[in-house]
């Protein structure tokens, strides 16, 4: 359409702007990229339990390809895994989920525990209540609780 010698570009703009939104609408699988084979999960479990039982942190699982992430704020300082042993593992298309019992010192206890693995380079290695407090923004309170005073009482 033409007015006074201007194409009207309202309708052509809008046009262009939905059909761009559309083709940005396609469905797409998760590429399968983004969560490691079977053996590849397993085999990096194995070594971050390992580096627990050497009793190393949490954080990068040191001179690993492909490099490994391990989150799990539940540990103790100093507490080192005696053993463990894997009970179950199960797949969905965003993780792989390795359920272990495993045997602790200092202190003395034993636990199920679940992680969750996910990710290519590096393999990102969650707990599984890190990985839930993070999906709902939450996160791991201190147990002495918060140093900062009590505001006063209000009196009516």
């Amino acid at each position: 359409m033409i007015r006074a010698g201007r194409v009207v570009m309202g309708p052509i703009f809008g046009g262009l702007c939905v059909a761009s939104l559309l083709a940005g609408c396609e469905s797409r699988p998760i590429p399968t990229v983004l969560v490691p084979d079977a053996a590849g999960a397993r085999l990096a479990v194995e070594r971050a339990m390992e580096f627990w039982k050497e009793g190393r942190p949490t954080g990068v699982v040191e001179a690993t390809r492909p490099r490994i992430q391990v989150v799990d704020s539940s540990r103790k300082p100093g507490q080192t895994v005696a053993s463990y042993r894997m009970l179950a593992e199960s797949a969905s298309p965003r993780e792989r989920t390795f359920s272990l019992k495993v045997s602790l010192h200092h202190p003395d206890e034993e636990a199920v525990v679940r992680f969750l693995v996910m990710g290519a380079d590096p393999i990102l290695i969650f707990r599984q209540e890190d990985y839930d407090l993070m999906m709902h923004w939450e996160h791991k309170m201190d147990p002495d609780g918060d140093d900062a005073p009590s505001p006063p009482p209000v009196r009516p």
